[in-house]
């Protein structure tokens, strides 16, 4: 099967689009592009997220709402081009294609490890599945995190089997998958099988929040100014204790696996308010360390004995040269670490072996967007995906809904995810 894999993250840059080959042995890349987004729709995405964070928007009828239907349609739109213009760009028909797989923009997230109680878990994708297929005139599956979370797993994150799928292309029978978007998150693979996965915390949120609000730039490009900050100690530890705390009061940080993370849960955001270019700079600096400093510090929660030495980087937070290197140093005993934690870092440095060693293989940047079309080969084969170890689950099934193009419909009904809140309800 050959399959399209639809991607656009927290960080808003791009729509990341990857046609890979499927077969039971192989997973094959024939192609992939980004296509970038629009200032606009950009910013309409951040303002509906902020209106959702501040509950103006009753999300058990967020369909109703015009902005958020206005937010939508143009958001589809630019998906749906974004495929023409890849199918155009690579000459491909729609008869080579058998499907896409499509995430969705993630609006809130809120899984059973950070819920106060189980009637208030829900995840909040928009993206209507079967308007994609009528614009594009190729069959969609969606929605994959729906039945997770529906079945009591926290629907995040879904990467570490895709993890296990690629680890065997690249020949690594033990290593560790991680991902550097705005949340970070990682996989453990032991003997080829993933073993265990689970987000980390913040890694470019909080950059990228303070990169928009002080120079009005998407991201630090080639940690320009990151680069040009130092390290504020108690900002670091006020980011550790402060940066995500659960409405129970509990710090994210110091949960064990599962558990996933959103942006909403990174309220500590607000208070980054530099008044000075140079505490701008302190900041930014201060935040892209933390990044890898959680990175790290979560390694304390990996369950098998001896960490495996081999990282697989991938997503685009590890272009940051602040984080990358704090990340490392870290692992290999250098870096500035709280007092609090120094024999957290004594004893996650005492579990390897070797020296750890740092991969970022061809194919990597765009692991998030195949994910989506492996999803959705998964779906169409009838597999289940994730597992109790991995995302909680309690019962194992088939994720994802399939769309067919169809020449009319009276309305779409799948704007937002089926486990968006409320769903208990139904």
């Amino acid at each position: 099967m050959n399959i399209i894999g639809i991607m656009t993250g927290n960080s808003l840059d791009a729509c990341d689009i990857v046609l890979t080959r499927f077969s039971e042995e192989s997973m094959t890349d024939l192609s992939a592009a980004s296509f970038p987004i629009s200032k606009k729709l950009q910013q309409d995405i951040l303002i509906l997220k902020k209106r959702i964070q501040a509950k103006e928007i009753v999300l058990e009828h967020i369909t109703k709402d015009s902005f958020f239907i206005s937010v939508h349609e143009q958001y589809i739109k630019w998906i749906a081009s974004s495929v023409k213009a890849f199918l155009q760009k690579y000459g491909y028909d729609l008869k080579d294609i058998h499907a896409i797989g499509f995430h969705g923009q993630t609006l809130d997230h809120n899984p059973p490890s950070v819920a106060i109680s189980l009637k208030d878990v829900y995840t909040l994708q928009m993206g209507s599945g079967d308007l994609l297929s009528d614009l594009t005139g190729i069959p969609v599956i969606s929605d994959f995190r729906s039945d997770d979370i529906m079945n009591e797993g926290e629907g995040a994150p879904l990467i570490p089997p895709h993890n296990e799928h690629f680890a065997k292309m690249l020949g690594l029978e033990n290593c560790i998958f991680y991902n550097a978007g705005n949340t970070s998150n990682l996989a453990v693979i032991q003997n080829k099988k993933v073993i265990q996965g689970f987000d980390a915390g913040p890694f470019n949120e909080f950059s990228d929040y303070l990169v928009r609000l002080y120079k009005n730039d998407s991201f630090d490009k080639e940690t320009k100014w990151g680069v040009q900050g130092q390290l504020d100690i108690n900002l670091l530890e006020a980011l550790f204790n402060q940066g995500a705390i659960l409405k129970n009061k509990e710090n994210f940080f110091l949960l064990p696996s599962p558990k996933s993370a959103d942006p909403s849960l990174y309220g500590f955001k607000q208070t980054l308010h530099p008044q000075s270019e140079e505490e701008f700079y302190s900041m930014l600096h201060t935040v892209q360390y933390f990044a890898g400093y959680i990175a790290a510090y979560s390694l304390k929660y990996v369950e098998t004995p001896i960490l495996p030495d081999t990282f697989v980087l991938f997503g685009g937070g590890w272009k940051n040269k602040v984080s990358l290197k704090s990340f490392g140093d870290l692992l290999q005993g250098q870096g500035y670490i709280l007092e609090a934690h120094q024999k957290d870092f004594e004893k996650i440095r005492s579990r390897f072996v070797k020296t750890p060693t740092f991969l970022q293989p061809e194919g990597a940047a765009y692991m998030e967007a195949r994910l989506m079309a492996d999803l959705a080969y998964s779906f169409e084969r009838g597999k289940c995906w994730t597992s109790e170890n991995l995302t909680g689950i309690k019962k194992l099934v088939v994720l994802g809904r399939k769309s067919l193009p169809q020449k009319s419909r009276e309305a779409y009904t799948d704007l937002v995810s089926r486990a968006n809140k409320g769903w208990q309800g139904l």
